[in-house]
């Protein structure tokens, strides 16, 4: 695909260049998302690696973006203001991300926690790991969600290369998006590719470990199956079979809409058309609701963004299942 293409969204060829120099779609320090590990005493190096993808430390910065382009219309996207501005601040030595995310810092430290949560409930289940810490870099999911292939396959190979210096031979992840990355697309973009990729709910359900999890109060929920998570990959029995293991939880399923037949959140198009990304999820909490929950848990960074956005202010709480599980051992 030809980045200068006037055709292209303006925001694409930011993407590229900050994957580049910073290996993630928004050009954000490693250190600053790393920050999330502070004081857990985490190894960065090992054969077993937590491997968050910098999703959910990225999503306070996509937010701000977000509220910036739709605050600046028509003109601030199609029309390139947004563009300038990021190409003004570069020359500068800043980050536009960092830069607009800064004024506002929304719910950073809520989104950073979450990612503490599934570090935790890994230990709580004996499960063993490291973490790459600054080092670790984004999948590149969303290079190729955009057909951007060539620019794909040079991400996916640089880190497949980190992953070999590194000795990696099997990564635990959060990430739908990443999960399919590495299962699926990493191995038909980088030759030799043998790194074992499990999801959170996979670690959990091959432990040993004879884990009580249990809530103080009962609660009902339901589920908001990803995407990615259970169309392309056929995972939507792992979460169910762990929530199964939660005491005083009860489990509502969604009407017609659940697993494999799952409906968009709408974050994939939020930064490109959030004026379209809203409604359609929007649409997917009252389907949540439908379910007679009083609570929703998802399994991915940007469905739980956006489904909270929708959500925001209504009857049914939008929670990420790491919260939930988190909940259920310190409750003991």
């Amino acid at each position: 695909m030809d980045l200068k293409s006037p055709y292209l969204p303006k925001v694409l060829p930011i993407m590229v260049d900050n994957m580049r120099r910073s290996s993630n779609p928004l050009g954000i320090s490693g250190g600053k998302l790393s920050s999330w590990a502070d004081g857990l005493d985490l190894a960065n190096k090992g054969e077993t690696l937590l491997y968050t993808g910098c999703e959910y430390q990225l999503i306070p910065y996509v937010l701000t973006l977000v509220d910036q382009i739709k605050k600046m219309g028509p003109f601030g996207y199609e029309g390139g203001a947004l563009v300038s501005v990021a190409t003004g601040l570069r020359k500068l030595g800043l980050d536009a991300a960092t830069a607009f995310a800064s004024l506002t810092a929304k719910d950073e430290d809520y989104y950073n926690n979450i990612t503490r949560t599934y570090a935790k409930v890994l230990r709580k289940h004996g499960v063993e790991f490291a973490y790459l810490s600054e080092e670790e870099p984004y999948s590149g999911a969303l290079l190729y969600e955009f057909g951007l292939m060539e620019e794909f396959a040079e991400h996916a190979n640089k880190v497949s290369r980190l992953f070999k210096e590194r000795k990696v031979r099997k990564v635990i992840v959060t990430s739908p998006h990443a999960l399919e990355a590495f299962r699926v697309l990493y191995p038909k973009f980088v030759q030799g590719f043998d790194v074992e990729a499990l999801h959170f709910t996979e670690a959990l359900l091959r432990s040993k470990e004879n884990v009580r999890m249990a809530l103080r109060d009962p609660l009902e929920v339901t589920l908001h199956d990803p995407c990615h998570l259970a169309r392309t990959l056929d995972m939507a029995e792992e979460p169910r079979e762990i929530l199964s293991r939660v005491k005083n939880l009860t489990f509502k399923e969604v009407p017609y809409s659940n697993k494999r037949w799952t409906t968009c959140c709408g974050a994939p198009i939020e930064i490109l058309l959030p004026s379209l990304s809203e409604p359609l999820a929007a649409r997917r909490v009252q389907e949540l609701a439908s379910s007679g929950a009083g609570t929703a848990l998802t399994l991915c960074a940007f469905c739980l963004a956006n489904l909270r956005k929708a959500g925001s202010g209504g009857a049914l709480k939008v929670i990420d299942f790491g919260e939930l599980l988190d909940s259920a051992l310190e409750a003991k």
